[in-house]
């Protein structure tokens, strides 16, 4: 018995060691959770301007321009319970916040955990963030997410080492010089749509009551929170769910009554044209600079 344990032994030590340099490896690759993380477990204090979100503000605000102190929370495929979580992990430290961007979307309300639709992008919040949730070990390591674990180490031996975010938490992919020039405007629109219409309502109750909860923050320590919605391309506008976006209008008006708000609704906006987005609901680099500039505007103008 000891002998074949023995073998056991001899056969998996060098996967294991494989494995466990690909875990090293794939954790010192580029990763905009743990830059996040630490720019505000360090600097939390000192910002006055937070965004939450998606990639619609992830790509879609440049914080640099709403202020030097401004830092975007905003990650691609964050789901309310995580914006929520990360306006609250930091809360000791706000000495300077006086404003906090929430976008909803199309699909924002409709929305099902992340941890069921992309489990790899909940444990990176967990690995990376200090999040205490989901629970199981298959969100705890790089390996158990084996694509996207091929994928980092890939990256990190890469020789292109292009930054996906600056200083200031924007991200930096989605400039017109990779804008996908044939399917931008069509065949990725129906992608995301498809992805963004919801099936049912099953999820709706959830997101309203965690951005209520945020909003309730805000006001508690007497923080602006500002509700707004991202531009998006006509193709992307003219095929959406009238009854979901209907739903959505109805939920934020409710939100901004109840909770004295205000809500900007940039979503038709016909200031923005072909050149200003990166797909049908994504700004490009130019659209964001140019959505940041109204915003700033629009938002602080009236101070």
């Amino acid at each position: 018995m000891k002998l074949f344990l023995k073998y056991i032994a001899i056969f998996f030590l060098p996967l294991l060691i494989l494995i466990s340099a690909g875990e090293y490896f794939a954790r010192q690759s580029d990763n905009v959770y743990r830059y996040k993380h630490a720019f505000m477990s360090k600097n939390a204090g000192s910002v006055d301007i937070l965004i939450l979100g998606s990639s619609h503000t992830f790509y879609g605000i440049q914080p640099h321009i709403l202020s030097p102190k401004a830092f975007s929370l905003a990650i691609a495929s964050q789901d309310t319970r995580y914006d929520l979580f990360l306006l609250e992990n930091y809360k000791k430290d706000y000495r300077n916040l006086k404003t906090v961007i929430m976008p909803v979307s199309y699909f924002t309300f409709f929305d099902a955990p992340t941890s069921e639709v992309s489990p790899f992008r909940a444990s990176f919040y967990k690995m990376y963030m200090d999040c205490p949730f989901p629970r199981g070990l298959k969100y705890d390591f790089e390996f158990m997410n084996m694509p996207v674990f091929r994928e980092k180490i890939k990256k990190y031996f890469s020789r292109n080492k292009r930054k996906e975010y600056d200083l200031q938490g924007w991200g930096t992919m989605h400039s017109l010089q990779d804008k996908d020039s044939l399917r931008w405007d069509n065949e990725k629109v129906f992608e995301a749509l498809k992805f963004h219409t919801a099936k049912n309502s099953s999820h709706v109750e959830e997101n309203y009551n965690n951005i209520e909860k945020i909003l309730k923050f805000c006001k508690q320590r007497g923080i602006e929170a500002v509700l707004i919605t991202t531009p998006c391309y006509k193709t992307y506008n003219e095929n959406i769910n009238p009854a979901q976006m209907q739903k959505t209008y109805a939920l934020i008006d409710k939100l901004c009554r109840k909770h004295n708000i205000r809500y900007y609704d940039y979503r038709l906006d016909s200031r923005f044209s072909e050149e200003d987005f990166y797909d049908g609901d994504h700004l490009s680099d130019k659209g964001a600079e140019k959505f940041s500039i109204i915003l700033k505007k629009d938002i602080f103008s009236c101070k």
